[in-house]
């Protein structure tokens, strides 16, 4: 399923300054000087996706995206060995997911699927792509809170291991 096919019908389409507004209110904005925000907003698109849609699909590799919740909820499930959904977390406002998929070029990793109305913020591989060639810069800033993100939960998912 394409991102496209889950906006909600008549919804509204936001401005270049509503994506702004929303990725400087984000905790990845804090990270960013003005310039930056305003650089990097033009290449996320917006969506406000229904709950109980999953929005993004275990072993999928059709379109890759970031993904930056800015309002409500979304499960990350996975498959057991039986190949029942099984829930591993929920995760809220300015968390992402995705990356994995947006950087190893490999199919998603586990499903993500809305728990409640979300608006969200997507950064298509593509774009990523283009706007770590475009402005390096900006770009290897970009990365560097992606791999601080990925390093933080790989620390949180040792730490659960070593509770098992």
């Amino acid at each position: 399923m394409s991102l496209q096919e889950l906006i909600i019908p008549n919804q509204k389409n936001y401005t270049f300054e509503e994506k702004v507004d929303l990725l400087d209110a984000s905790l990845w904005g804090q990270e960013l000087k003005w310039e930056e925000v305003k650089y990097m907003a033009k290449y996320f698109d917006v969506y406000n996706i229904q709950p109980d849609t999953e929005i993004l699909k275990e072993g999928d590799r059709s379109q890759p995206y970031i993904g930056l919740i800015m309002k409500g909820t979304v499960d990350v499930v996975k498959k057991d060995i039986n190949g029942e959904n099984k829930k591993l977390t929920r995760i809220g406002k300015n968390r992402t997911f995705g990356e994995m998929s947006v950087i190893d070029d490999l199919p998603s990793s586990a499903s993500i699927i809305t728990a409640s109305q979300v608006i969200l913020m997507a950064l298509e591989k593509n774009s990523f792509r283009y706007l770590v060639k475009d402005k390096p810069s900006y770009g290897n800033k970009f990365l560097f809170q992606l791999l601080k993100l990925m390093s933080a939960r790989l620390r949180q998912t040792s730490g659960k291991l070593i509770d098992l």
